[in-house]
């Protein structure tokens, strides 16, 4: 069996991780984990240009959203992701405790998606650089991703417990 020619996949991957050593040498392509990131912190700086929001509503390239929720409307109770878009639109604008009022796991949600375009992007950087993530690396962010979705999770669940409790009838004007 021949061997891959220099156009194999084999050959692609280690060029690009490689750093070129001169002129002639064909250009480093980002990696995946660099693009990712990329992509999500752009969509963020994106949302922080077209969407505004406080408690009331939220305003996407000056104009309101006049949404309203079918469950909340059918119900008048919070659904799970009752206060999640607006909490998203404080949370890009830097109102990090307005936007947990409104709802902690469109906060969480938030929060992890910058972290993940931080960690990407480094590991990106990282790799463009020639420095090799071990395996211990590795598999530490996958524990860390893991721990964090469910936290978030739990944290999106224990909100909406919370919003329930407050608007159910009767029960929020006890005191």
């Amino acid at each position: 069996m021949p061997s891959p020619g220099p156009n194999s996949l084999t050959d692609d991957k280690k060029r690009s991780s490689v750093p070129p050593s001169g002129p002639g040498k064909p250009a480093r392509v980002p990696s995946a984990k660099t693009v990712v990131g990329a992509l999500i912190a752009a969509d963020l700086l994106v949302l922080r240009l077209l969407v505004s929001g406080d408690e009331n509503g939220v305003t996407l390239a000056g104009r309101p959203l006049a949404w309203v929720c079918a469950f909340r409307r059918q119900t008048g109770l919070p659904c799970p992701a009752c206060g999640m878009t607006r909490a998203a639109a404080l949370a890009v604008h830097g109102e990090w405790w307005r936007a947990w009022r409104m709802s902690p796991g469109g906060t969480a949600l938030m929060a992890g998606l910058v972290v993940a375009a931080m960690v990407l992007l480094g590991l990106g950087l990282a790799e463009w650089l020639g420095k090799a993530t071990t395996g211990r690396a590795r598999n530490f962010l996958r524990l860390a991703a893991l721990v964090y979705a469910g936290g978030a999770t739990a944290v999106w669940l224990g909100g909406w417990i919370a919003q329930l409790a407050a608007a159910w009838p009767g029960y929020g004007n006890r005191y």
